[in-house]
């Protein structure tokens, strides 16, 4: 393979230091580097093989050759170097483009072989279709029943005067072959009236983007077509002075649109009234949307830039989002879509509701080696307990037992309680051979009446689920015996509110930040569920918010003693087999344990 320093980096020597690239991720500072590192990466300018340039590096470094190849490797890792790219074709600066973002080396190959389905050649539509021609998708399925009027050609600007009075689609037809005479274009003359338009467009395609407004419908014809053969959709438009791109829907990573139908949220009403979740039928009969051909064609190069990212791989912001952008102040709101698909008959068998069944099936599934409770706290809370705390100990919310397993083989005695009857049935099956093991279907409250009875109380991500904190940690003091242990854990609070920036890409689900909000207010919150690989397993799961001081101060309210907290890190070796869990919990505290001592 011939490597080659990518044209886009620019390269400077500054005092003694050598700097690569301009601005991050695609930026790096060498303080003092070897004499020879200038020279090599010029050398790099033009490719060359990687086993020469390993000999050179070998060479005017006086390294050992293990040494040399390190080095070309680590530039390699940090994109410095990278494979050659062709540069005597069309598109052989798109080429250089896909490389920087980190798209494959076949990326212009894909958008060759990929159709999109564009209904509407309005405003945003012709913009898009001169996008994606422009770029190199292979082919383009055009629908609209209009024919060219003067006053679109504010905005339409595939369109001439001379043009007014014809087909839409025919005269972009022509137009769009003049650009790139080698593109397929299907042209679909007619109204978008019913689901079958969508239909016929969605069977010759890989992608829609939507950018017609009427009737009310269009949205979910479009959806309900692409969903029947399963492709994305997207929609794009304004609505007042705000332009509209996205959600790029594809189910089951996102909700579908009857999920979000009802959730547009991010506007004023009179604002939302026009936009693509409609919430009621229009009363003003001379209704039309104001347009304005700058709106149109920022709209469409958002839109055409998050349609080719999608093609060739990368991560989409519009993935399960939608952004509306101020034109008067550029101002961008994002919209993330939140749902109940237990209530929708498209998505509803993707992700169940949040309720102890689903929340039972997932810990049957992923609990003992694939879960946060796995890879941060198996390993963790069993050495919390002194030896004389192993004596008689309960297991309060043991869930499927995995926990409860590695407490009997420290114990003389374990209480395991269950209060969900889908877990405790997991938990009887799983645990009913065991001898020194009693169970038992109940929660905190059923251990109400043992008074002075524990050496050690396991009680793990239970209380966020009780309404009376206070009470609860009461509870559980009092069923210690003196000096007794309890350790506790609860879904860390800075998780409680709002979630990861995500997008999806060839490779699965791609984190660029944990976004925290109203950690203060306390109160009722819902989260959503995701599973080993990042997908939304259930939503809508209801817990208790509070601030990590709120449970500090509950534990010592009860005269016990906090002897450690602990925001539990994944060891490295659980990167591996669970790289989306390992990413997540390693920059974000995905757990607060409490070990806290009964007074004597």
């Amino acid at each position: 393979m011939r490597l080659w320093l990518p044209p886009y980096l620019s390269l400077r020597k500054i005092g003694d230091d050598l700097r690569v690239g301009t601005l991050p991720p695609l930026a790096w500072h060498f303080p003092e580097p070897p004499d020879f590192l200038l020279g090599l990466l010029q050398q790099c300018v033009e490719p060359i093989e990687r086993e020469e340039l390993v000999r050179k590096a070998a060479e005017e470094s006086g390294w050992e050759w293990s040494e040399a190849r390190t080095l070309i490797e680590d530039l390699e890792e940090a994109r410095v170097l990278l494979p050659e790219l062709s540069r005597d074709g069309r598109y052989d600066r798109h080429g250089l483009f896909y490389q920087l973002m980190g798209a494959g080396s076949d990326a212009q190959d894909t958008l060759a072989s990929a159709t999109v389905g564009l209904i509407g050649m309005g405003g945003i539509g012709t913009h898009l279709a001169t996008h994606l021609a422009a770029a190199g998708v292979g082919g383009l399925v055009i629908t609209d029943g209009d024919r060219v009027e003067h006053s679109n050609l504010t905005r339409q600007t595939l369109f001439r005067e001379s043009d007014i009075g014809e087909s839409k689609v025919d005269v972009a037809a022509d137009r769009l072959k003049c650009l790139r005479s080698d593109i397929e274009i299907t042209k679909i003359k007619r109204n978008f009236d019913d689901v079958s338009l969508a239909e016929q467009v969605a069977g010759k395609s890989d992608l829609i983007l939507l950018s017609a407004d009427r009737p009310n419908d269009v949205h979910f014809w479009a959806h309900q077509a692409c969903t029947k053969v399963g492709i994305p959709f997207s929609a794009s438009g304004y609505i007042e002075g705000h332009g509209s791109v996205g959600p790029l829907l594809y189910p089951p990573q996102t909700p579908c649109f009857s999920c979000i139908r009802e959730n547009a949220e991010s506007l004023p009403a009179e604002e939302n009234s026009g936009s693509m979740l409609d919430r009621g039928n229009e009363l003003n009969p001379t209704w039309q949307a104001p347009s304005f051909g700058p709106l149109n064609s920022l709209v469409a190069s958002m839109q055409a830039n998050d349609a080719l990212r999608w093609l060739v791989g990368l991560p989409t912001a519009t993935f399960g989002r939608r952004m509306l952008i101020d034109s008067r102040s550029y101002e961008v709101t994002w919209e993330d879509f939140l749902s109940e698909p237990s209530s929708c008959n498209i998505c509803g068998s993707s992700a169940k509701s949040g309720t102890w069944s689903g929340i039972a099936d997932q810990y049957s599934e992923e609990r003992n080696d694939h879960s946060f409770n796995s890879i941060l706290l198996d390993g963790l809370v069993p050495g919390l307990f002194d030896t004389q705390h192993l004596g008689h100990v309960a297991d309060i919310g043991a869930g499927t037992g995995r926990l409860t397993e590695l407490l009997v083989e420290k114990s003389t005695q374990v209480d395991a309680y269950e209060p969900s009857e889908e877990m405790f049935g997991i938990l009887l099956d799983r645990m009913r051979s065991k001898n020194n093991l009693r169970l038992v279907e109940g929660g905190i409250s059923s251990v109400s009446g043992v008074r002075d009875h524990y050496d050690a109380l396991c009680c793990l991500n239970v209380l966020d689920h009780v309404s009376d904190l206070d009470l609860s940690i009461s509870i559980l003091e009092g069923s210690l015996r003196p000096g007794g242990r309890l350790v506790l854990s609860v879904p860390h609070p800075v998780k409680d509110r709002t979630g990861w920036k995500k997008s999806f890409g060839p490779g699965g689900w791609n984190y660029h930040g944990y976004l925290l909000d109203d950690y203060f207010e306390e109160g009722l919150c819902k989260k959503d569920r995701e599973d080993r690989n990042g997908d939304v397993r259930l939503r809508g799961v209801t817990s208790h918010h509070r601030t990590v001081s709120r449970y500090l101060q509950a534990v010592l309210r009860c005269g016990m003693s906090i002897k450690d907290v602990i925001e539990p890190e994944p060891d490295i070796a659980h990167r591996e087999n669970n790289p989306v869990l390992y990413d997540k919990s390693s920059r974000v505290p995905y757990f607060l344990v409490i070990v806290a001592d009964s007074g004597n």
